[in-house]
């Protein structure tokens, strides 16, 4: 049986129109497209509104706890942008100022960044100005990434703070896969690797998620293993003594 990957928004939607104990991704799948052939039988150019998007079940198990408002304000702020973006949270999922809707605080993010983002972060409730990670104990919302680090092939580097995974890319590159900390900068900080740090913040690839604290929003591939450490440590390091695989070895020794 072929094998079909999706992503984390799509899963979440299929959800939103799967019946509880009978239906499967499949299934729910087969029925969307019976709905548009039934259209293209008659020849008929198929143009319908899409399905009501409907918050997560773990959203709306916030709301409708009491947790959050119906219509709760939501915030996030974008210095290196200049712009603040602003939401409300419904019942039937969370609307931008542009008039969209989303089921997830990630896809509604990512609608406005063009890119992935971790929304349980970067949005806050205006009231509080709390994150929304805050708001809920949800495993993928909270961890950092020292605890996604359980998978062959990935380094890790820790310094304080600052939490990061990365695996090797081509050739002598490595490519940060996470990052959760603050981003210094020392005197020792070659100008290349400023160069490249404040690229990385212009293109928002780390975005401030609270006052002083960044995390990275998707993949950063850096040319070398120091690179990649230096650019979030903040002054020149040896990469291939501080990242370390799952067994704890540097990466200069394997």
């Amino acid at each position: 049986m072929p094998t079909i990957r999706i992503g984390d928004e799509t899963y979440s939607r299929l959800q939103v129109l799967a019946v509880p104990f009978t239906d499967t991704p499949s299934t729910v799948i087969d029925r969307l497209l019976d709905y548009w052939n039934q259209g293209q039988t008659h020849g008929e150019r198929v143009v319908r509104d899409e399905p009501r998007t409907m918050l997560t079940p773990e959203l709306l198990e916030l709301v409708r706890s009491g947790i959050l408002e119906d219509g709760e304000s939501l915030i996030w702020r974008r210095p290196q942008k200049g712009v603040t973006h602003r939401a409300h949270i419904r019942a039937d999922g969370i609307h931008l100022e542009d008039g969209s809707t989303h089921s997830t605080p990630s896809s509604a993010a990512k609608h406005l960044a063009g890119g992935e983002v971790n929304g349980w972060r970067v949005w806050r409730t205006e009231r509080g100005d709390l994150p929304l990670a805050s708001y809920t104990s949800r495993a993928d919302a909270v961890a950092s990434p020292d605890q996604e680090i359980a998978r062959d092939g990935e380094f890790r580097l820790t310094a304080g703070a600052a939490k990061a995974t990365a695996r090797r890319g081509d050739g002598n590159s490595m490519v940060l896969t996470s990052f959760l900390g603050p981003l210094p900068v020392h005197e020792s900080m070659s100008e290349r690797n400023r160069a490249r740090r404040h690229a990385a913040l212009r293109s928002e690839r780390f975005v401030e998620v609270e006052p002083g604290i960044f995390e990275l929003v998707g993949e950063l591939e850096l040319p070398s293993p120091s690179a990649a450490s230096t650019i979030i440590l903040g002054h020149e390091s040896n990469g291939r003594e501080l990242w370390k695989d799952r067994a704890g070895l540097p990466l200069g020794d394997r």
